[in-house]
């Protein structure tokens, strides 16, 4: 039971974990996706409509509850307003930002970034025009609104392994009831027999190990019975035939006890009368040679 219950609480922690790293991953590549939009944008009405860009970047701020903005090379803002109107130049160069974006590679960040108070979640995708990179276009949002939506899958998802927790309880209980419940019939059977009632049977319930372990203990049983039955059965011959063999004795030895006292006691009163007895007495102990 235990070690359900710990498989199940290890099973929510690694799940809690891949929520939120799919959450993040999810809102990483939302982010990448419209800030490469932004980037097609910029390069089709850069020397054009500058305010399609503006309007671009203030729809994808609505619209991802997220600020939006284009940074040249050095972080200097272009497009867009930058968080809490904070200089952009300053967390440009958090983390080797700009070698990865001047790289060519996408930045995904979260967490604390110089000059801003809270924590954030930052994506940065290289700004290029005409095969070279002149820029950034950058997404970000406070970090405290995903972990909030995280909290809230890491809820359902506890109530959901507790709930999970609780039928496996009930069911291991089931389960365990179902597979002890033949066990202390075997137990109690065997009692019965060591008592003297050979011969009982266990009611069979399954086709698994445990009716398995059922059908080989009725026939022991059976076994058991029969073979006690066949000592009892050759016992009662024994004594009957002991009865027997005395009851033959019986008759010729009193013969032979009732001549031989007869001849000692001096009741024979001639010759041929004792030789008479002698005789009757050796026909007798001759008789079951």
């Amino acid at each position: 039971m235990l070690i359900v219950l710990g498989v199940f609480l290890l099973l929510g922690v690694i799940q809690a974990q891949q929520i939120k790293s799919v959450i993040y991953d999810q809102h990483a590549q939302l982010f990448i996706n419209e800030a490469e939009e932004v980037v097609i944008i910029f390069n089709k009405y850069e020397n054009t409509e500058r305010i399609a860009i503006d309007e671009r970047l203030e729809i994808l701020a609505n619209v991802l509850s997220a600020n939006t903005a284009i940074l040249d090379t050095d972080g200097k803002i272009s497009y867009g307003q930058p968080a809490n109107d904070q200089s952009p130049s300053s967390w440009f160069l958090e983390l080797g930002f700009k070698e990865r974006l001047l790289g060519g590679e996408n930045v995904v960040f979260s967490g604390k970034i110089r000059g801003i108070n809270e924590e954030m979640f930052l994506v940065a995708v290289p700004l290029k025009k005409d095969k070279q990179i002149i820029g950034s276009v950058v997404i970000f949002s406070p970090l405290e609104s995903m972990k909030h939506h995280v909290n809230n899958i890491w809820g359902i998802a506890l109530i959901g392994t507790l709930i999970g927790i609780f039928l496996a309880t009930v069911l291991s209980m089931l389960v365990s009831r179902k597979m002890i419940r033949p066990l202390e019939k075997m137990e109690e059977t065997a009692r019965h027999i060591a008592e003297g009632e050979f011969g009982r049977q266990i009611e069979v319930t399954s086709d698994d190990e445990v009716g398995r372990l059922a059908r080989s203990f009725n026939r022991m049983s059976s076994q058991l019975s029969e073979k006690i039955e066949a000592i009892e059965k050759i016992d009662r011959l024994r004594q009957e035939l002991l009865s027997d063999v005395s009851h033959e004795l019986r008759t010729p030895l009193t013969v032979i006890q009732g001549f031989s006292e007869a001849v000692l006691d001096g009741l024979v009163k001639s010759k041929e009368q004792e030789q008479l007895y002698l005789n009757n007495i050796i026909d007798e102990s001759q008789r079951y040679l």
